[in-house]
């Protein structure tokens, strides 16, 4: 009697169910564009002292710039808009001198933004800094400077900055 009780159960566990039917979206999907690539703006080698900023969005709204290190020194104009998270990224390409100088000069004067990080060409990060930065440089390539809020601090998240870069 127990092994009639058990077939039922075999057969609704081996039988297949039908996959609903695929429209191309998954139900969870948000329905991202995998086509989509950000485009990134490149400082242009002369007069390159003082830049707009390009944003883009992502969720948080993130600055990037991508510089060669020939073009150094350099002065960059950005803004913080004040929303948490908020952060301007400075990449630094082919970086081969043995030290690495920035000041982040803000346009107002209890404005609350500081380098919070500076990433390594073998991906590794140091952080936070201040307003002021001189970084031994011992490798050589891509470097990244992260100009962010400092959460530990008071002040105005918002508000424009010069990161000025040697």
């Amino acid at each position: 009697m127990k092994k009639l009780f058990l077939i039922p159960i075999l057969l609704m566990a081996c039988a297949k169910n039908e996959a609903p039917a695929d429209n191309g979206t998954p139900e969870d999907s948000i329905g991202v564009d995998a086509t989509y690539v950000q485009p990134v703006d490149t400082v242009p080698a002369a007069d390159s002292k003082a830049l707009s900023q390009d944003t883009f969005d992502n969720g948080k709204t993130e600055t990037e710039k991508i510089v060669d290190a020939s073009q150094l020194p350099l002065a960059i104009k950005g803004e913080l808009s004040g929303e948490p998270g908020q952060k301007f990224t400075l990449k630094i390409k082919n970086f081969n001198g043995n030290n690495l100088n920035a000041k982040l000069r803000t346009d107002e004067k209890m404005q609350n933004i500081r380098i919070n990080q500076i990433r390594m060409p073998d991906g590794s990060f140091d952080g936070p800094f201040g307003q002021d930065l001189s970084y031994e440089t011992p490798q050589k390539g891509e470097y990244w400077l992260i100009i962010g809020h400092n959460l530990m601090a008071d002040g105005k998240m918002k508000g424009g900055f010069t990161l000025e870069v040697k």
